[in-house]
């Protein structure tokens, strides 16, 4: 019983456990997809852990310089839109910026949880981003870009509504480096048109408000803060196949 109270490292204890004894500390945290550890867990050497430890650190968003508001929606100058309702903001080296647009988050209202995809994970255009969870409910969010997940905002999974509060700047959900930057672009929405989808979606949003609760508008004609929390004959697998182009397909991370 000498060693009762000995302290174990947890490098010597990580050297110990059998078929995980090799995988990467940030995988074994869950940050991001298996990647094996070539160091014995000597990360002050390694240049993969110094690459996470500054992505980690990022992301000072500045904010924009310019909102059109439309129909009392803010849309940032600059950034794109998807038919989806997610943003993509350009940063540098074929990498961007996504998050969720204002409309479908006083739509949705605040989430009770956001599942976003490990870092290094491969995403592809069109198939799923991430997870917006309110209750029993989700709604996937579409991914506009091919690439791999380099970084993602822990603030949102830690705060509930912290997007909601800042959705083009402190809530962003993740960065992505592009494969194919030039063409996934060409398929979304910027300026003008995006101004124009947003004023067809709040006019459709009215149409199904007065349909279903018999509300005009909300909030004395703008939208409020939350649309489906707000007005409980919507139904919420309805605003999804609406708004974000999917049917509430589950999301695996």
């Amino acid at each position: 019983m000498e060693h009762e109270n000995e302290i174990t490292l947890w490098e010597n204890r990580l050297q110990s456990v059998g078929f995980t004894r090799n995988a990467c500390i940030h995988h074994l945290k869950g940050y991001i997809e298996y990647r094996i550890c070539e160091l014995d867990y000597r990360c002050a050497s390694c240049e993969f852990d110094q690459y996470f430890q500054d992505q980690y650190r990022v992301h000072t968003v500045m904010e924009p310089v310019n909102y059109h508001s439309i129909d009392g929606i803010s849309f940032p100058t600059g950034y794109y839109l998807t038919r989806g309702h997610a943003w993509v903001k350009l940063e540098e080296d074929q990498e961007v910026r996504v998050g969720m647009d204002d409309f479908v988050l006083r739509l949705l209202g605040p989430p009770d949880r956001i599942d976003l995809p490990l870092i290094g994970k491969k995403v592809v255009k069109g198939g799923q981003l991430l997870r917006f969870c309110r209750g029993e409910k989700s709604a996937s969010i579409l991914s506009p870009v091919t690439g791999v997940v380099t970084a993602v905002n822990r603030d949102v999974l830690k705060k509930r509504g912290a997007a909601n509060l800042s959705p083009y700047c402190n809530g962003w959900m993740v960065m992505v480096q592009c494969e194919q930057l030039r063409e996934d672009i060409k398929e979304m929405l910027f300026m003008e048109e995006s101004r124009a989808y947003l004023h067809e979606h709040i006019e459709t949003l009215y149409d199904i408000l007065e349909a279903e609760t018999g509300l005009m508008a909300a909030d004395g004609g703008n939208l409020g803060e939350d649309i489906y929390g707000n007005a409980p004959g919507l139904e919420w697998d309805r605003l999804v196949e609406c708004f974000l182009g999917n049917s509430n397909r589950g999301v695996v991370f």
